[in-house]
């Protein structure tokens, strides 16, 4: 179940690699992540033990009920789902359907996306039918999609995927999509490889109003620098790192 205790802040409109990696006052962005076991892949950071979705005793940290809250809900949890059972998959999709009702009840501000993956793991039909399950059509718990989250794939790439996705995915008008775009600007490096790669560098700055149709804001949900695993341990900033993505 979605456990709205754990969260993370993502780069702010704004933000910069010389910046610091953590605590630097945004303007609302949050990646959500409370599925245990979320990632069939296993490389998704770990995630508290899963809990019932229910009303927040408190609004999402730093936030103060301003509006404007973006939430990145559960990367990783539909598109790599494949390995579940269908009665876990049912229980996953039920999830985040849940949370997005809660977190839109708490803050009618908030916008929540859906997890789209990417352009290179499912086709648009097949990642649309998860997410339609996964209650991302219903207006009741989503304003729309998301992909790119921790990865390099151009964004030219991304928004071909997700307005496919949308096509897809039906639901009411006015649903987008947000792109990950913290290390994309070379592009996905050869043969798939993902941890920590060389040759990547910054992507579009984040941005609302992006100038694309369906296309809602560009985010850095990965903060540059933030370690997969390679160059120090998982989740941590590496200066390294982040100075090779903005060079």
């Amino acid at each position: 179940m979605f456990a709205l205790r754990h969260e993370r802040r993502v780069a702010p409109l704004g933000w910069w690699p010389w910046r610091r990696a953590r605590g630097f006052p945004g303007s609302g962005e949050r990646a959500a992540v409370g599925e245990g076991e979320q990632d069939c892949a296993g490389l998704a950071c770990p995630a508290p033990g899963r809990t019932e979705a229910r009303a927040p005793s408190r609004r999402p940290a730093g936030h103060g009920g301003r509006g404007g809250l973006i939430v990145v809900l559960e990367p990783d949890s539909i598109a790599q789902s494949a390995c579940l059972s269908a009665g876990e998959r049912a229980d996953r999709f039920a999830s985040p359907a849940r949370a997005g009702r809660v977190l839109k009840d708490a803050d009618p501000g908030a916008r929540v996306y859906f997890d789209a993956g990417h352009s290179g793991r499912n086709a648009p039909a097949e990642q649309a039918g998860r997410l339609r399950r996964a209650g991302a059509a219903s207006a009741a718990s989503s304003d729309g999609v998301f992909s790119n989250v921790s990865d390099f794939r151009a964004t030219a790439d991304e928004v071909a995927h997700v307005r496919a996705v949308l096509d897809a995915l039906g639901g009411p008008p006015g649903l987008g999509a947000v792109i990950d775009t913290s290390r994309n600007g070379n592009g996905a490096p050869a043969g798939g490889e993902w941890c920590d790669r060389a040759g990547r560098r910054l992507g579009r700055a984040p941005a609302l109003g992006t100038g694309e149709p369906g296309i809602d804001a560009h985010l850095w949900v990965k903060l540059p620098g933030e370690s997969d695993g390679c160059t120090g341990a998982p989740g941590a900033f590496t200066p390294s790192y982040a100075y090779e993505l903005a060079r």
